[in-house]
């Protein structure tokens, strides 16, 4: 039901924007791998901000030390992960109020649905040089490095998906 997939992303945006994020802004969505995180990364998309997609896998150092380096506005996890990685207030402060959690009650984080969702957030546009979503490598070698993406190398991307037939992923028929 699309409409009701645009409605999800149009409230969360209104949420992400209640609690203070702005174009530009970096949101780290670090959660286990549901299709919600598609539905997040597409809510920070709209409002002009980064989605920065870590890993639920990922280790607490790791965790802390990317949410250090990418300064975001706001962090989206699962009440779990909130405690395992330590995502508290205490040790980063510019978070206070603005720790998520999608799934349940931390004592560190607001709970995502209880948000009340801004009305009529303006969608903000980027060019295709323009950054579009942070991930990360393995972190094999030590810490995980970012990896940057434009809306132009996702879109050569997904063109080189449809080519092929990968029925869950592309739209062909044939």
């Amino acid at each position: 039901d699309l409409p009701a997939l645009a409605e999800i992303v149009r409230e969360s945006a209104g949420v992400l924007s209640e609690v203070g994020v702005k174009p530009g802004d970096r949101v780290v969505v670090y959660k286990a791998n549901h299709f919600d995180c598609i539905l997040l990364a597409s809510a920070i998309v709209r409002i002009g901000a980064i989605p920065v997609m870590l890993s639920g896998m990922l280790r607490k150092e790791a965790v802390q030390g990317l949410i250090q380096r990418v300064e975001p506005s706001a962090v989206i996890s699962d009440a779990g992960r909130i405690e395992l990685a330590e995502i508290v207030p205490e040790l980063f402060p510019d978070l206070e109020n603005r720790i998520l959690s999608v799934d349940g009650i931390s004592r560190h984080a607001r709970i995502f649905l209880e948000i009340e969702s801004q009305p009529f957030v303006r969608i903000v546009r980027r060019r295709d040089e323009e950054l579009l979503m942070l991930t990360h490598t393995s972190g094999t070698t030590g810490l995980p490095k970012l990896v940057i993406f434009p809306p132009a190398t996702i879109q050569k991307q997904m063109a080189r998906l449809d080519c092929r037939h990968f029925p869950p992923l592309t739209f062909r028929r044939n």
